[in-house]
């Protein structure tokens, strides 16, 4: 019903539309306003279009003693329509108020889902976790059995190696008491031949006590000869000194009288064979030519010296050019490596931090124990390993955490192996079955087992491990 007309049963009722009431899309259209308004005696309920109200438009809340329908005072809607539509309207609001109140109690179920996917979403991260715990754990176990089987191979290698060795050795003695035996034979005849060879030096010394006393008396007599015989050649000395010098003074003359004879045949045959002026000539420009060549060639190899200095002076100051750019790169780097030392020096107090916090929890403690006794199992493989002897402690990881030592032998390793697949073929068997190895744990505890297994798998299990009195808790980069 348009505004401004009237019933024609009643009077007519003047009213005027509030300005700051909304009206859809412009028009004047009273029947999709959004007003408040009393229903069935109440005050403040909720009255409009229930399309429009399912659309979620623009509302304008009127007042109490305003119109619900156009906001004026008076309003003309009870004149114009009967008490029928106005129960019709309020049965339809009626079914507004429950589909409103069913949309909220639906938005609380939906809001307990959601708590419950995200709690069920945890359980399922959790058990993903556990999950990769125990693989870790197995892969860890496996590695364990593989240098336990190592060990027992290098063991019997080592063992076939040393019995090799002590046959080599048996051999060695039986050979060195054969030759100890001829030895002592050989020393027997030794002493004997000494024995015989002491009496015949006595002999021999009394020998040469006696040549020595003639010696002594012919030496006396060569003295005496000698000595004259010392006299007549200082004699003939002196006169062979005399004739050379007569000698000396004859070569002196004769190479005098050479000298002159030389000089008479050197002038003789240069005026018997003069040369002219021309060759002389020819012979200078001849000596001028292979100056000049020689020069030119001195000029040219001093050339290409030139050209090589100034090709060495170029890349002179390319090195130098370079050598800053190095200087410059090396600088750069040593700033950062001062930035990493001091992020390094940070990273060490928050890993002592962290250390400090590990230590309080129980759970940790606990692992700590467990450590001590695979470095003192690992010591005692290490001494077992030394011996000549077929059993080896083997460290066996339980599925409460704990490590239990087990002595197997080379017939006792079969049977290991046989329990082991019908384990695996067993839990095959139960798919369902899960095993959490992080049981009744913490998840504080947890965390730490985890970090201790991963830095395991990753640095190697071997036998430069450190002692557990040094043990320092050491944590990933990216977990600082």
């Amino acid at each position: 019903m348009e505004s401004g007309k009237t019933s024609p049963e009643k009077k007519k009722v003047s009213w005027s539309p509030n300005p700051l009431i909304y009206w859809k899309d412009g028009e004047e259209n009273k029947q999709d306003l959004h007003w408040r308004g009393p229903v069935d005696g109440g005050d403040g309920a909720w009255v409009g279009n229930f399309d429009v109200a399912l659309e979620g438009a623009k509302k304008r809340w009127v007042g109490k003693d305003e119109c619900g329908h156009c906001g004026g005072l008076p309003c003309p809607w009870d004149s114009l329509h009967g008490e029928a539509e106005r129960k019709q309207r309020v049965k339809d609001l009626q079914f507004v108020q429950k589909t409103i109140e069913e949309m909220k109690e639906l938005e609380a179920k939906y809001k307990k889902v959601c708590d419950k996917n995200d709690e069920m979403a945890d359980t399922i991260r959790y058990m993903k976790e556990s999950e990769n715990d125990w693989k870790i754990a197995k892969l860890l176990m496996a590695r364990q059995i593989q240098e336990k089987d190592a060990l027992i191979n290098q063991h019997i290698e080592e063992k076939h190696k040393l019995m090799v060795e002590v046959s080599k050795l048996k051999q060695n003695m039986h050979m060195l008491r054969e030759e100890n035996s001829k030895n002592k034979k050989k020393s027997e005849y030794k002493e004997a031949r000494a024995q015989r060879l002491s009496l015949d030096l006595a002999a021999a010394v009394e020998e040469c006590d006696e040549a020595k006393v003639e010696i002594e008396r012919t030496a006396r007599k060569y003295r005496n000869i000698i000595q004259e015989n010392l006299i007549e050649i200082e004699k003939l000395k002196k006169e062979v000194e005399t004739i050379n010098e007569q000698l000396v003074n004859v070569t002196k003359l004769m190479e005098t009288q050479k000298h002159e004879l030389n000089k008479m045949t050197g002038m003789y045959w240069e005026l018997k064979h003069d040369n002219t002026k021309d060759e002389i000539i020819d012979d200078l420009k001849k000596k001028l030519s292979k100056s000049e060549e020689i020069k030119d060639i001195w000029i040219s190899h001093s050339q290409k010296l030139t050209d090589n200095i100034s090709e060495l002076e170029v890349e002179i100051t390319d090195l130098k050019s370079n050598l800053k750019a190095s200087q410059q790169q090396c600088q750069k780097k040593e700033e950062n490596i001062r930035v990493l030392q001091m992020r390094r020096e940070n990273d060490a107090v928050e890993i002592t931090r962290l250390q400090k916090r590990l230590q309080a929890n129980n759970k940790f403690n606990q692992f700590m124990d467990i450590k001590k006794e695979m470095t003192v199992v690992k010591q005692e493989n290490n001494v077992l390993r030394n011996k000549i002897n077929s059993f080896t402690p083997v460290p066996v990881l339980q599925r409460d955490g704990s490590v239990r030592e087990m002595v197997l032998d080379s017939a006792k390793l079969g049977i290991l192996v046989e329990e082991e697949v019908q384990s695996k073929s067993q839990t095959q068997s139960m798919p369902n079955q899960k095993f959490d190895f992080f049981k009744g744990h913490s998840r504080r505890a947890k965390s730490a087992k985890l970090l201790r297994l991963r830095d395991s798998m990753g640095s190697g299990i071997d036998q430069s491990e450190p002692e557990v009195e040094d043990y320092q808790f050491r944590p990933k980069s990216n977990l600082s």
